[in-house]
């Protein structure tokens, strides 16, 4: 028995077909009953969208500090409360020939300075922040971390350091400012980084010098795949073979920014109008401000 994949439109045998969150479990899409979920996928595209479509839609600055703005402001704090971090750009000055920093953020303005080998591009991938998805585990160093707690609030503490612990799984984690923890995440600063980790001291009462890029259209691909997606749900059966499927299919796999544009695809990217680029400006304002 066979049927059609909504996102590449080729007939495949049932066995191929997976379950497929149009809404990803990372921005929402992990409800029990999710009513974002739909089963006319193939894996392929499954997988596909989760490396090169979701992935870094959801890895994007703007989608990651989001989240973390937004945890921060709702979340019940209990011991066990894990918050994402806040992607804040490299760090030029503490940049060498062989390892970049890049500068996070914690739930209370904690300082992180994460240091490692930089990760691979993909020109056809846009600027993700962490991780990229689409690398292998042999090219990814996870370097080592250093954390600065700010609060002195004991009750911020747990989740501050286990939400380090979770952001960075693989890398040596170490505590600038206090006694090691408890923990075996956490090991002694070693002698040959005590020069950096006294840099860093000094650093946390200065202005820091940090950069990072963002691209316009991260959200091009991702919004195809939720028009298709979506459109599957709430329209008739139909528009699975329409022409205006089609049209989204082929942003869907269009890798080139370029290409995409000669599509001329009805509706905004992710940043919107006029009205929308300000709320989002104000909301990067604001980031900034308020650590």
């Amino acid at each position: 028995m066979t049927k059609i994949c909504l996102y590449c439109k080729e007939e495949k045998e049932i066995k191929e077909f997976s379950q497929e969150h149009v809404l990803p479990r990372g921005v929402g899409g992990n409800l029990i009953n999710n009513p974002f979920s739909i089963k006319d996928v193939c894996a392929r595209c499954n997988n596909l969208c989760g490396l090169f479509v979701d992935g870094p839609f959801i890895k994007s600055w703007f989608t990651n500090n989001y989240r973390s703005k937004i945890a921060q402001q709702y979340c019940h704090l209990t011991p066990e409360t894990v918050l994402p971090l806040s992607y804040m750009g490299e760090i030029e000055d503490l940049k060498s020939d062989n390892e970049i920093c890049d500068f996070w953020l914690g739930p209370t303005g904690d300082t992180i300075y994460h240091f490692h080998k930089p990760y691979p591009d993909d020109l056809d991938t846009p600027n993700m922040i962490g991780i990229p998805p689409t690398a292998y585990k042999k090219d990814i160093d996870p370097g080592y971390v250093f954390l600065f707690v700010k609060s002195n609030n004991p009750l911020w503490h747990p989740t501050i350091v286990f939400s380090v612990i979770s952001n960075f799984k693989k890398s040596k984690l170490y505590l600038g400012n206090g006694p090691k923890p408890n923990l075996e995440q956490f090991e002694n600063i070693p002698e040959q980084l005590s020069d950096l980790h006294s840099k860093l001291t000094e650093k946390q009462e200065e202005m820091h010098n940090n950069t990072f890029t963002i691209s316009i259209d991260y959200a091009d691909r991702f919004l195809c795949k939720l028009a298709l997606g979506m459109g599957s749900l709430v329209l008739k059966p139909e528009f699975k073979l329409s022409a205006d499927a089609d049209l989204l299919r082929k942003g869907l796999w269009t890798k080139n920014k370029d290409e995409r544009k000669e599509l001329k695809i009805h509706g905004a990217n992710f940043l919107g109008d006029k009205e929308s680029k300000k709320i989002w400006t104000k909301f990067l304002r604001g980031l900034v401000d308020t650590h």
